[in-house]
């Protein structure tokens, strides 16, 4: 799928999904701030972050922008982002023009201690501000069923935290997780993906899950 087929199949369905959040989130950027954004973002979280079975999300977006030798990422599959947190330094942050954090605090949700997952909610919150430069975290959906007791509480951590920072922004993937599995199926360009298509596994992304996310990041962004 080319890229600008990518991003006219996400406009639809990235669009719906962020209006939906509106409420929740800051301005969105210009084309030009957008750009911007994307030249130089640190990634960071769990293993969708760290291209387990497909590059990130931010990682193919900012591909429409930027050398890929622009992009730094700090990510480390199944650590929650408490842990995550403690092994960024000033050096990973120096010289960023963002934040993608999509998956940061997927596992925290599997703890039972929200405090040290809101301490990294702060810090995460406060650089980006220091930096004024955009950040992006995603929802938390429910891909463990029973096994994830902070979700709720951390999810509304995360859009209290975006609603303080004009410049973060948050992927709506309760809503599209929601979706795909009620339909069992995603529509792009026409045509039906089935759910093993997009997460093969369950809980990671297919390069084709990617790319759509990437478009539907772009549209959260970019007005």
């Amino acid at each position: 799928m080319s890229v600008l087929s990518s991003v006219a199949v996400a406009n639809a369905a990235g669009q719906k999904l962020s209006d939906k959040l509106s409420d929740k989130l800051s301005n969105k950027l210009s084309q030009d701030e957008l750009k911007k954004a994307m030249q130089r973002p640190l990634i960071t979280g769990a293993s969708i972050s760290a291209d387990w079975l497909a590059p990130s999300p931010g990682k193919k977006l900012a591909a429409r922008f930027t050398a890929p030798g622009q992009v730094r990422t700090v990510a480390f599959g199944g650590t929650p982002g408490s842990h995550i947190i403690d092994v960024l330094t000033d050096a990973d942050f120096k010289d960023r023009t963002a934040i993608i954090a999509l998956d940061f605090f997927f596992w925290d949700s599997a703890f039972m201690d929200a405090r040290p997952s809101l301490k990294a909610l702060s810090r995460l919150v406060k650089t980006a501000r220091a930096m004024d430069i955009p950040l992006v975290l995603g929802e938390i959906p429910e891909l463990l069923p029973g096994r994830q007791p902070l979700r709720s509480k951390l999810n509304s951590a995360l859009v209290q935290a975006c609603a303080e920072y004009r410049k973060c922004f948050m992927m709506p993937f309760i809503d599209l997780h929601g979706r795909v599995h009620r339909d069992r199926h995603l529509m792009i360009e026409g045509k039906r993906h089935s759910i093993a298509e997009l997460m093969p596994d369950g809980l990671h992304l297919s390069s084709l899950g990617s790319e759509y996310l990437a478009g539907v990041m772009q549209q959260v962004l970019c007005r």
